[in-house]
C-alpha cells in the first residue's frame, strides 16, 4: 500500500514537473506558427542581381530580424539554464559534503571488520599449523 502510494505521489511530481516545464518554455513566447510565417516570408525573397539595392536592403532587415529573434531565443535559453545550472551545483556540493561526513564512519567500521577478518584469518592459519604438526608427530611416532 505505501510502494503504491510512492508511485501516486512520483506520478504526481512527474506530471506537476512536466507542466511546469511546459509552462515555462512557453516563455520563449515564440510560437511555430510565427516561425513558419517567417520562413514563409523569407525564404521567397531573392536578388535580382548585384545591382539591386532595394532588394539587399530588403534582405538584409529580415535577416536581422531573424538573428535578433535567433539571439532572443539564446539569451532566454541562459537564463532558464543558469536556474538550473545553480540548481545542479548545489546538488553536487550537498553531496559531496554528506559524502564526505560519511566517509571516515564508513572507514572505520570497515577498519573494524579488518579487524575480525585478519584474527579469523590468523586463527585458522594457527589451527592449521597446530594439525600439521599433529600429524608430523604422529607420522614421526609411526616410523
Amino acid at each position: 500500500m505505501v510502494a503504491q502510494t510512492t508511485i501516486a505521489n512520483k506520478n504526481d511530481v512527474e506530471i506537476a514537473q512536466d507542466s511546469f516545464i511546459a509552462t515555462e518554455l512557453k516563455k520563449y513566447n515564440i510560437t511555430d506558427k510565427y516561425i513558419a510565417s517567417l520562413s514563409e516570408h523569407a525564404m521567397t525573397l531573392k536578388v535580382k542581381d548585384v545591382n539591386d539595392n532595394a532588394g539587399c536592403k530588403i534582405i538584409h532587415q529580415a535577416r536581422m530580424k531573424i538573428k535578433v529573434t535567433r539571439i532572443e531565443v539564446e539569451d532566454k535559453r541562459k537564463e532558464f539554464k543558469a536556474e538550473s545550472l545553480r540548481f545542479g551545483r548545489a546538488v553536487d556540493g550537498e553531496a559531496k559534503r554528506i559524502t564526505a561526513l560519511l566517509k571516515p564512519i564508513e572507514d572505520h567500521l570497515a577498519g573494524q571488520e579488518k579487524i575480525v577478518e585478519g584474527e579469523k584469518i590468523r586463527i585458522k592459519v594457527e589451527k592449521a599449523r597446530i594439525e600439521k604438526e599433529r600429524l608430523e608427530k604422529e607420522e614421526a611416532e609411526r616410523m
